[in-house]
C-alpha cells in the first residue's frame, strides 16, 4: 500500500475504553517526540491511531487480519499493527487472559516502528508488525518484580540486618511453592457441578464427589495467596459462568432444616458429625455470598433465606405461632418465649440448658481438647446466633454463658490450655495441648468472650513453634502460630485494660521478631515434610487423611495431597505466622497464577471416574509402638473411652493387638476404612471380647 503523513495538530487517538491511561500517555509522548505534534484523544479529521476495537474502519480491517494469524500455541496471544495509509490500528487479542500482555506488546511494537517526517507521522500501508506473546510468562515477570520490590520495602521497614534476614527467610520459605500447586487445585474442579474435590483419588473414584469445604478452601487459598489480587482479591469477582454454576450447586445442597448435605454422604452420617455439619454450614454460607446467592432456607447461623429453589419455585416460610389471650399476661410472655426457642431450629443438644449441660458433661475436654474443641468450634456461629435470638426474646437461657463457665472450670491456669499432662510424663506433647488451644481460642473469638490466662496460653503456643518434636500432621505447625494470633486478637478485643494488653502484645511481638528468621526457617522445615512431587501436600507425611470430619473424601492409605493440607501448608501457616509476628509480607502468588488457574478451568472436560475394586492390606498393628494409638485406625467421634496398641499375650500368639474400651455415658466410634460406595462389601477381622454390658452393643457397619 501507499503511505501518507499528517498535518500539524491533526493526530487523533481512538481507544477501547479498557485501554489504560498509561498506554495513551506513552503513545502520545512518542508521537510528540517524533513529530512535535500534540495528539488529541477522540475523533477528528486527520491521522487516526486506533487502539483496540474502535468504531473506525481501520480497526475492523486490522482485526480481520489478526483473526487469520494461525495459533502456534493455544496459550499464546497475538497482536498486529495495520495501516491503510491514512490511519493506523493497534489490534490485539482481547479474550481470555492475554489482553494485557498482547496490548502491552502491541504498544511496544508501535513505539518501535512508528516514524515521522517534517509533515507528521509516516504511515506505510499494510501490516506494519505482528507477533505473539506468552501472557503467563509476561505477567510472571511483572509479578516477580513487584514481589521483589515488596521484599525490599519489608526489609527497609524492619531495618538493619534483622530486616534483611527476615526478608531472606520469607524468600526461602516461598521457594517451596510454585505454580504447580495452583495447577493441582485447578485440576480438582468438577465442571459439571462447579465445585472442587478433596483429592485426586476422590476425583477419580466412583462414590466420591466434590464437597463444600474443599471448594471453599480452594477459593480462599486463591484469594489469600494473592492469586486473585488482579481481579479485586475476592472469589466474588470470579467469572460469571463460574459463580453462577457454583452458587446453584451449593444452594441445591440445602435441606429444609437449614443445613447442607452432599449426595455422596447420607444425612444420617452428617448429622452424626456435628463438626462436619457445622463446617459445611458456614462454608456454604461463605460460598453463596461470594456467588451472589441467598440460601433457600434461613440457616441455623442466622443467614436469611430467600425461600426460593434454584428452579424458581417458592417454598414455605416459617410459621409464626401466637399464644391466645386466654392465658394471663405473664403466661403469654412465658409461652411466647418457649415457642420462640423451639422455632430456632436448634439441635436438640442446644435447645435447653439441661440438654446443653448434659451434652457438655459427655465431653472430656481435659483428655481430648482437640477433638472436643473442634466439635464445639464448628458450632460456634450457630451457638452465637441462638444466643443472640434467645436474648432478643427475653429468655434467661444463654448457651454462651454456660459454655464459658464450663470452659473456665476446665482450663489449666498454669499453661492456659486444656492440657494436664506433665512435662515429665513420656506422653507429654506440646502439640497435643496447642492443637486443642487453637480450636478453643477460635471459639472464644467467634462467641465474643474474654479468654482467661492469655499470656500463659501465648507462651504455650510459642513453645509449640520452637519445639524440635517432629509433627505428626500438617496442623502441628499451623495450629501453633494460629493460636498465638487468636490470643492476640482476643486480648485486643476483650481485655479489661486495653492499653496494658496492647503493651503486652507489642512486647511479645518484639521478642518474636528478634528470632523471626530462625522461626520462619524452622516452620518451613516442618511444612516441607508433607510436600508431594505434584506441588500438593498431604495431611500426614506418607499418606493423606482419607476422612474429613468423619466423611469419606479420598481412598485410604494414598500417598497424595489433599486440599485441606495443601491450603494449610501453602498459605495458611505462613499467613498466620506473619500476622502473629506483626509484619506485612508480599503475596505468595500473583496475576500469572490466576491466568494459569482460570485457563485450566476453561479447558477441563468432564471428570472421568474409575470403577475399581478396592482391597485394603491386612492391618496387624505389629509395626506400631505399644502404648500408642494406632495410625491405621482413627476415632471419628468420641465421648469417653480409649484405644491403644498392646502386646498379644494370648497363649500361642505373638505380635500386637489393638485394645479399645468404651465407658458408660460415651460412645467410641472407630473407622478402619471409610465408607466407599460399592455394590458389594467384604470384611474380615479377628475379635476378642473380654467383657461388656448387655445394655450396650457393638456394631460393624459396612457402607
Amino acid at each position: 500500500g501507499g503511505s501518507g503523513s499528517a498535518n500539524e495538530n491533526k493526530i487523533y487517538i481512538l481507544a477501547d475504553p479498557e485501554v489504560g491511561e498509561d498506554y495513551l500517555r506513552e503513545i502520545s509522548d512518542r508521537i510528540y517526540g517524533l513529530s512535535g505534534i500534540r495528539s488529541t484523544v477522540g475523533e477528528g479529521e486527520g491521522t487516526v491511531i486506533a487502539i483496540g476495537r474502535t468504531s473506525h474502519t481501520v480497526s475492523s480491517k486490522a482485526y480481520r487480519r489478526l483473526s487469520r494469524i494461525p495459533d502456534s500455541d493455544f496459550e499464546r496471544s497475538h497482536y498486529l499493527l495495520y495501516s491503510d495509509g491514512q490511519a493506523l490500528a493497534i489490534a490485539y487479542e482481547d479474550d481470555r487472559y492475554g489482553t494485557d500482555a498482547s496490548l502491552d506488546m502491541a504498544c511496544e511494537a508501535f513505539l518501535r516502528v512508528i516514524s515521522a517526517d517534517g509533515n507528521g507521522l509516516v504511515l506505510h500501508g499494510g501490516i506494519l508488525s505482528s507477533g505473539e506473546v506468552d501472557p503467563i510468562k509476561w505477567q510472571r515477570e511483572i509479578d516477580e518484580a513487584e514481589r521483589e520490590a515488596a521484599f525490599e520495602t519489608l526489609a527497609e521497614e524492619i531495618g538493619g540486618e534483622l530486616g534483611a534476614d527476615i526478608a531472606d527467610a520469607i524468600r526461602n520459605y516461598y521457594g517451596m511453592f510454585s505454580v504447580k500447586v495452583v495447577e493441582w487445585i485447578a485440576n480438582l474442579y468438577d465442571p459439571e457441578c462447579g465445585g472442587f474435590y478433596y483429592s485426586n483419588s476422590g476425583r477419580d473414584t466412583v462414590g466420591y464427589g466434590a464437597d463444600i469445604e474443599s471448594t471453599q478452601q480452594a477459593l480462599s487459598f486463591l484469594s489469600s495467596s494473592g492469586a486473585l489480587a488482579g481481579i479485586g482479591g475476592s472469589a466474588a469477582n470470579m467469572p460469571k459462568w463460574f459463580t453462577e454454576k457454583l452458587g446453584r450447586w451449593v444452594k441445591s445442597l440445602q435441606d429444609a432444616n437449614g443445613y447442607f448435605y452432599h449426595p455422596q454422604w447420607t444425612k444420617e452420617m452428617v448429622d452424626g458429625s456435628l463438626a462436619r455439619r457445622g463446617r459445611d454450614l458456614w462454608r456454604a454460607e461463605s460460598l453463596l455470598e461470594w456467588c451472589g446467592f441467598a440460601p433457600t432456607y434461613t440457616t441455623p447461623n442466622g443467614v436469611q433465606g430467600d425461600y426460593t429453589l434454584i428452579d424458581g419455585t417458592k417454598v414455605g416460610d416459617v410459621i409464626v405461632v401466637k399464644a391466645t389471650g386466654r392465658l394471663g399476661s405473664s403466661s403469654i410472655a412465658s409461652a411466647s418465649r418457649v415457642i420462640a426457642a423451639q422455632s430456632l431450629s436448634a439441635p436438640s443438644h442446644l435447645r435447653t440448658e439441661a440438654a446443653l449441660r448434659n451434652y457438655l458433661s459427655s465431653l472430656d475436654i481435659r483428655a481430648n481438647s482437640y477433638p472436643v474443641g473442634n466439635e464445639l468450634c464448628s458450632q460456634a456461629l450457630e451457638i452465637k446466633n441462638l444466643d443472640d435470638r434467645l436474648k432478643a426474646e427475653g429468655s434467661p437461657y444463654s448457651p454462651i454463658a454456660i459454655i464459658e463457665e464450663w470452659l473456665r472450670e476446665s482450663q489449666n491456669p498454669e499453661n492456659g490450655m486444656w492440657y494436664y499432662v506433665d512435662e515429665s510424663d513420656p506422653s507429654y506433647s506440646i502439640y497435643d495441648g496447642v492443637n486443642g488451644l487453637l480450636k478453643i481460642s477460635a471459639m472464644y473469638n467467634d462467641l465474643g468472650i474474654k479468654f482467661n490466662y492469655p499470656l500463659e496460653a501465648v507462651r504455650s503456643a510459642i513453645e509449640g513453634t520452637r519445639t524440635d518434636d517432629e509433627p505428626l500432621h500438617v496442623c502441628y505447625a499451623y495450629n501453633t502460630w494460629f493460636s498465638v494470633l487468636n490470643i492476640f486478637k482476643n486480648m485486643e478485643a476483650h481485655s479489661d485494660n486495653p492499653e496494658l494488653a496492647a503493651a503486652e502484645i507489642a512486647a511479645i511481638r518484639a521478642e518474636l521478631l528478634e528470632s523471626a528468621p530462625e522461626a520462619i526457617a524452622h516452620t518451613g522445615r516442618k511444612v516441607a515434610m508433607f510436600m508431594k512431587t505434584d506441588g500438593s501436600f498431604s495431611y500426614y507425611k506418607n499418606y493423606t487423611n482419607h476422612g474429613s470430619q468423619g466423611m469419606p473424601v479420598a481412598l485410604p492409605n494414598m500417598n497424595e495431597g489433599d486440599v485441606n493440607a495443601t491450603t494449610i501448608c501453602a498459605n495458611g501457616t505462613a499467613s498466620y505466622m506473619f500476622q502473629a509476628l506483626g509484619i506485612d509480607v508480599p503475596h505468595l502468588f500473583g496475576m500469572s497464577e490466576w491466568y494459569r488457574f482460570i485457563g485450566i478451568l476453561e479447558e477441563l472436560g468432564a471428570v472421568i471416574k474409575d470403577e475399581n475394586v478396592y482391597e485394603k492390606d491386612p492391618v496387624t498393628f505389629d509395626g506400631e509402638s505399644v502404648g500408642d494409638e494406632s495410625d491405621y485406625v482413627s476415632i471419628t467421634s468420641s465421648g469417653k473411652g480409649s484405644f491403644t496398641v498392646e502386646r498379644d499375650t494370648r497363649e500361642g500368639h505373638s505380635g500386637n493387638i489393638l485394645r479399645f474400651e468404651s465407658v458408660k455415658g460415651g460412645a467410641l466410634v472407630l473407622d478402619c476404612v471409610d465408607s466407599l460406595v460399592k455394590s458389594c462389601y467384604s470384611f474380615e477381622g479377628e475379635f476378642c471380647f473380654e467383657s461388656g454390658d448387655p445394655g450396650y452393643n457393638c456394631q460393624i457397619r459396612l457402607g
